[in-house]
């Protein structure tokens, strides 16, 4: 079957249960990665969100691909991240001996960023593939490695990741920004790029014929080809620490999109001080992810919802 002939049925709300990765590169002290997720359609005539985690020698990754004008991108980019990514970072670490540190962060930086340029090529070459099909998809994904004390967040678009650290008090810092038309370094390359224009929010290009070919509201994206190169697909990659008792929420852009709120004023459906709270109260993982999506959903999100939570635990 075609990935372009998916069905959407039966994923109105779905719930994968927490995991544990056991990493036991990382040695007895330095503890484990856990990871839940929740996803449901919501109000959205089908689902194109899809989300993942897994554990590669040491390396592990949590990713939310959020879709638009489609599931094929998303479900493309899911199936084929693993293998991409694990080829990459197999190629580094196999020169890793004639390295210095500040050298190998820069090969592990250039890997990640180039599989997902890899993922954004191959999906353009799926046969299935044409200009009828619009799909494309935003990327977050968080690869955490305990020996190293490495967490690598890799953000195309405008999903979300937040990192809180619990001192005395949590504390919180994003971990992505968005690449949205409005950034003044995504808006000066895209006003660099002749035959685009940005009309209410949206990128929007011509065609020859003088009739447009619809719009976008990112900067960066897989797939979208008809808006390159005004879009690109090059990711974001930063990098923190993997310190026991630090908490990362992934998010696609419906648990934080604006909503109407009683009074009238529009906010977003979900804030820090909603996440601090849920995470402080829930040990199961999952259970936090559930409560954050119904919490948007009952604020009136009504957008595709994937959350996914991942901690650094000592148990």
């Amino acid at each position: 079957m075609k990935l372009s002939q998916r069905t959407n049925k039966n994923r109105r709300q779905q719930t994968k249960t927490g995991m544990a990765f056991d990493t036991t590169s990382g040695g007895s002290g330095r503890g484990r990665v856990y990871v839940g997720s929740h996803e449901v359609q919501g109000l959205r005539p089908t689902m194109e969100d899809e989300h993942l985690h897994f554990e590669w020698q040491g390396w592990n990754v949590a990713a939310i691909m959020d879709g638009h004008g489609g599931c094929e991108a998303a479900v493309f980019v899911a199936k084929h991240l693993q293998d991409v990514l694990c080829g990459r970072l197999s190629h580094v670490l196999s020169v890793e001996a004639g390295m210095n540190q500040e050298q190998m962060n820069q090969a592990l930086k250039q890997a990640m960023e180039q599989t997902v340029v890899d993922l954004h090529e191959a999906y353009r070459d799926e046969e299935y593939l044409t200009d009828d099909v619009a799909a494309g998809c935003t990327l977050v994904m968080l690869i955490i490695n305990l020996a190293r004390n490495q967490t690598w967040c890799v953000h195309c678009g405008d999903a979300r990741a937040v990192r809180l650290q619990k001192f005395d008090r949590f504390v919180w810092q994003w971990s992505s920004s968005d690449h949205s038309l409005e950034r003044p370094s995504q808006l000066a390359r895209i006003q660099s790029k002749p035959n685009f224009i940005i009309h209410k929010g949206y990128l929007l290009t011509v065609r020859n014929d003088g009739r447009d070919s619809g719009g976008i509201n990112l900067a960066r994206s897989i797939g979208d080809f008809r808006f390159e190169p005004a879009v690109t697909c090059f990711p974001e990659v930063s990098l923190q620490d993997a310190s026991v008792g630090s908490v990362w929420i992934l998010s696609c852009d419906g648990l934080v999109e604006p909503v109407r709120r009683p009074d009238g004023s529009l906010g977003e459906a979900v804030l820090v001080p909603d996440l601090i709270n849920e995470i402080q109260k829930e040990e199961d993982l999952s259970v936090s992810c559930q409560r954050l999506v119904d919490l948007a959903l009952m604020r009136n999100s009504c957008d595709n919802i994937t959350c996914m939570v991942c901690a650094i635990r000592m148990k």
